[in-house]
């Protein structure tokens, strides 16, 4: 089995993102650029959109890169910020 290196995860990770990026890029300039597209404004509450800044960057990959660049970390095993307080303060 070939040993996955840090490099590589970071690269996975930010080759995923870009590849979200440009997908939801090209949907925006799709729907500027069509003249039967209406323009509708949206109003979000300031909850709603703190509650959307989640889904920026799926759980895997934000494993994945605080693995890569927190390695002493992963290995202990922290899955919540309160494992994550433990830690760091002992």
């Amino acid at each position: 089995m070939p040993q996955i290196t840090k490099k590589s995860l970071l690269q996975m990770a930010m080759g995923a993102i870009e590849e979200r990026v440009d997908f939801v890029m090209g949907q925006i300039l799709d729907n500027i650029l069509d003249p039967n597209t209406e323009a509708k404004a949206k109003d979000y509450s300031k909850t709603a959109q703190v509650a959307r800044c989640g889904n920026a960057v799926p759980p895997p990959f934000a494993k994945a890169l605080a693995a890569a660049n927190l390695p002493e970390y992963s290995a202990k095993g922290i899955d919540s910020m309160a494992r994550l307080e433990e830690v760091i303060a002992a």
